[in-house]
């Protein structure tokens, strides 16, 4: 298991083929976990997730597997989060490419932003669509900072 997450904000831009190059830092997260495809996933209409193999496996295959497939919400959340999985393999520029339904779910343009979250994944995002979430939720700010100090979450 890796020790580093994905943090920082780089601005890139996509390339006429739809791919991304992933930053050094990033790069250098990824390689710490085992070698192998990323997972780019559409989590919902805002962004993109990319995830090294061997956390979605952790994160998300794993605990799927230690729920009941008779459980309604385990059936949903494998269609609308699971299944749009798809392994990504990086090529020997560092690049990603992303298909064009993925750019499409997630609004992207030709300008983007990756954002590491403190997290095993990091966000692809439009860079206009996220520079708005931001003025747009700005005034959040000091109410999560106090609910993160607590222990508390969401």
């Amino acid at each position: 298991m890796a020790s580093q997450v994905f943090r920082g904000r780089v601005a890139q831009a996509l390339d006429p083929k739809g791919r991304i190059t992933v930053p050094r830092r990033f790069r250098d997260v990824l390689s710490e976990f085992s070698s192998g495809p990323t997972v780019v996933v559409v989590s919902d209409a805002q962004c993109l997730h990319v995830y090294p193999l061997e956390a979605w496996e952790r994160f998300v295959e794993s605990a799927m597997r230690k729920k009941s497939p008779l459980d309604p919400s385990t059936r949903e959340f494998g269609r609308w989060f699971a299944s749009r999985g798809r392994d990504v393999d990086m090529d020997s520029a560092g690049r990603i490419l992303l298909t064009p339904a993925e750019r499409q779910h997630a609004g992207l343009t030709r300008d983007v932003m990756l954002i590491g979250p403190a997290l095993e994944s990091f966000e692809v995002w439009d860079r206009a669509r996220f520079e708005e979430h931001e003025r747009q939720e700005e005034h959040k700010v000091p109410e999560l900072m106090a609910k993160f100090s607590a222990g508390q979450g969401s």
